[in-house]
């Protein structure tokens, strides 16, 4: 893999890990198109023409970055016949946590404060199983990530078992001191820090919700 989409600050990791995600929005889950609730400039099926990013390209993030899995040693893609054991190396922050097949309760893709709560209330014990984000996340359905909650978010990310590969909380992380760097639509690397309001942080994930008067 390219050493340039890996991040000097986040280690060796694994040979096949990336460190830079596409922003597929405010949603759970990569949408299918650019009229769906909370979308980013990223989506299913569908190329974005920048006419489509009404919001404004200087105020609409790209790419921003995530960890690398914790687990250098997995290799598998998904895991199959039951769920994949906890990694005696496994570092919450790194990792989407699995929550089990059993639980119907979850949010729908655009129910984001639902998550926050969802995922904070299932990490316990034996209710959650880690998965490594190195090789899992070089396969095309892993490469990106949410602007639910801000950069290094507290709250741990987790994805369901038994639907989409992808469903759940995946937010941008990275060893920066204070936050993770962002690129813009306008092709602009800028600094987003952990501190930043979440609706500021929601406003530049979306291309067209409207919310230019929260930024400037």
């Amino acid at each position: 893999m390219c050493p340039s989409i890996r991040c000097p600050s986040d280690g060796k990791g694994t040979p096949l890990s990336v460190n830079y995600f596409l922003n597929q929005g405010v949603a759970a889950l990569l949408v299918d198109g650019p009229a769906e609730i909370g979308c980013g400039p990223f989506f299913r099926n569908r190329p974005l023409s920048t006419a489509l990013i009404t919001d404004g390209r200087t105020t609409t993030v790209a790419s921003s970055e995530r960890l690398r899995g914790s687990d250098p040693a997995e290799t598998y893609r998904y895991p199959t016949g039951g769920y994949v054991p906890k990694s005696p190396f496994g570092k919450p922050e790194r990792d989407l946590w699995v929550i089990p097949e059993s639980r119907r309760d979850y949010p729908g893709i655009h129910q984001v404060n639902l998550w926050t709560k969802y995922c904070s209330e299932n990490f316990q014990p034996g209710s959650l199983y880690q998965v490594t984000s190195g090789v899992f996340y070089f396969e095309n359905d892993y490469l990106y990530y949410s602007h639910i909650l801000p950069p290094n978010s507290p709250v741990y990310d987790c994805r369901l078992f038994d639907l989409y590969y992808d469903y759940g909380l995946k937010t941008a992380r990275s060893h920066h001191r204070g936050g993770v760097q962002s690129l813009y639509c306008d092709g602009r690397v800028s600094f987003s820090s952990n501190s930043i309001d979440y609706q500021v942080w929601r406003a530049v994930g979306t291309i067209a919700n409207g919310e230019i008067d929260r930024i400037e």
